[in-house]
């Protein structure tokens, strides 16, 4: 269907819903512009998804959408979260413009996450926190205030083939107990350093001791 919703869209059950060449205006109302929980399933396509005072899309419980070529932008705070058990695919997207992140995923979501562009959202483009496990390939991924890919908590995520550059702080950040499986990264086009930020390494400085002389007279 297509369609133009104002102050939001919620799907929830088993239901199994198809929207495409649509647009979803969250208005800047405190609850997210789309919204799927419980088993709900579907495809949102060629869509634009804009101006919610909280997320953009909030995908939880065992939903499992496919958000395939859609404008998402402008959030208050994310763009795109997938949380609880969630195993969406997001594919082709656009995600900017977002007060917290682009894409966060938390809980024990394990969404594809491919061949998107996430680009100047004000602290993290990608973020993904707790027990996650996304596969994340083959995005453009760059211009954050703050990071490119943070991956935090107890996450275990695999990122691949991804162009990661021009992020403030660090174009990528594994925290002390997550873990990355990394292949094929390119970061590249570097105005300010991307570096690892919380991979710590100790650098010990011995001072060479002096050996004492003693005159004998």
């Amino acid at each position: 269907a297509a369609c133009s919703v104002l102050g939001g869209l919620r799907l929830s059950g088993q239901s199994v819903t198809t929207i495409t060449d649509s647009e979803v205006d969250g208005r800047g109302h405190g609850v997210p512009a789309v919204t799927a929980l419980d088993r709900s399933s579907g495809t949102l396509m060629n869509s634009i998804v804009t101006n919610s005072g909280e997320h953009g899309i909030l995908m939880g419980d065992q939903a499992s959408l496919h958000l395939k070529h859609n404008k998402i932008h402008n959030h208050a705070k994310c763009g795109v979260v997938l949380a609880g058990s969630s195993r969406g695919v997001l594919e082709g997207n656009q995600v900017e413009g977002c007060g917290f992140a682009g894409i966060s995923i938390t809980g024990e979501a394990q969404p594809v996450v491919q061949q998107n562009k996430v680009w100047a959202n004000k602290r993290f483009n990608v973020v993904v926190s707790s027990r996650a496990a996304p596969l994340i390939k083959d995005n453009d991924i760059y211009r954050s205030h703050g990071y490119g890919v943070s991956c935090d908590g107890e996450s275990s995520a695999k990122v691949t083939k991804n162009r990661i550059y021009e992020n403030r702080f660090a174009g990528f950040k594994i925290g002390p107990a997550a873990t990355a499986f990394v292949h094929g990264l390119s970061l590249i086009h570097i105005s300010e350093p991307t570096r690892l930020l919380s991979i710590s390494y100790a650098v010990f400085c011995l001072k060479k001791k002096k050996k004492k002389r003693y005159k004998i007279y």
